[in-house]
């Protein structure tokens, strides 16, 4: 399944009702700016039989300096989702731009069980693995959930 780290504003990741928000003009805008950041609104992968899996989401966007990206592959994508922006398995060179981003949106950085991000060594994360660890400690691409 993977975790979840979310930037936000309000107490908590999941709390919509406090207001506060990050809007998606604000998201927008700041993708604008930073010529790191793509908002493609989709992300795509290829499957066997020339099949192709496709997910939608408007302020899909990926960070296009991270140097783990892989063409048509494993890519740093930022999910504008409910007034937050959330990253799915981020390694410490990905949650240093979400530091970045949280920062420029006087935003913080909640894990999906409460938890706080100041650091890129917060709570555990990972440097960036290989192709080969990768490969080797997951049993199904990210796309696969079944």
């Amino acid at each position: 399944m993977g975790y979840e780290l979310h930037i936000v504003r309000n107490e908590e990741w999941w709390d919509e009702e406090t207001g506060g928000g990050i809007s998606f003009a604000e998201w927008s805008t700041l993708v604008d700016a930073d010529v790191s950041l793509r908002m493609d609104s989709f992300a795509e992968v290829n499957l066997k039989d020339d099949m192709k899996l496709r997910i939608e989401s408007e302020g899909l966007t990926v960070w296009t300096e991270y140097a783990g990206n892989e063409e048509g592959g494993n890519q740093a994508w930022f999910d504008f989702h409910e007034n937050a922006i959330v990253v799915k398995n981020p390694d410490q060179d990905i949650l240093v731009k979400m530091l970045e981003i949280a920062k420029a949106l006087d935003a913080k950085i909640i894990g999906e069980e409460g938890e706080e991000y100041q650091s890129p060594t917060d709570h555990g994360v990972p440097t960036r693995l290989s192709k080969q660890e990768i490969l080797s400690n997951q049993s199904k691409p990210w796309w696969r959930f079944w």
